[in-house]
């Protein structure tokens, strides 16, 4: 069993490295703000600025991961309608295979029995 810590090349460990940098990169510019020698209404204003423009990032990064996950889901139920597809297609095959045979051995067996029939 995988670790949740392990990657497996499926996932996409680039997006949770920026999703960290990003809310580093906000933490330290909070950090940054609070203490610089600058008034409340400057520093208020600097810090709502900052939080919208995080904000629209984080937004952005949201609407393009809920994009490619709908593009996975998509991607799995094509996949599993051709497994699904192949697995009918391979049942009916021995379905009529098994067909085949049954009637290969009524045929053999009504071949038999005429032929006691017709000795006796």
């Amino acid at each position: 069993m995988k670790s949740r810590y392990e990657n497996d090349g499926a996932g996409d460990s680039n997006g949770s490295f920026t999703l960290g940098l990003l809310v580093g990169a906000t933490a330290g510019a909070f950090v940054a703000m609070l203490l610089s020698p600058k008034s409340g209404y400057k520093l208020s204003n600097n810090l709502r600025s900052m939080l919208y423009d995080q904000k629209q990032k984080v937004q952005g990064k949201w609407e393009a991961t809920k994009a490619i996950a709908a593009e996975k889901v998509d991607e799995a139920r094509l996949k599993l309608d051709l497994v699904a597809e192949h697995a009918k297609d391979t049942v009916d095959d021995y379905a009529d295979r098994a067909k085949e045979k049954v009637d290969q051995l009524a045929d053999g067996t009504k071949a038999t029995v005429e032929k006691i029939q017709g000795r006796y």
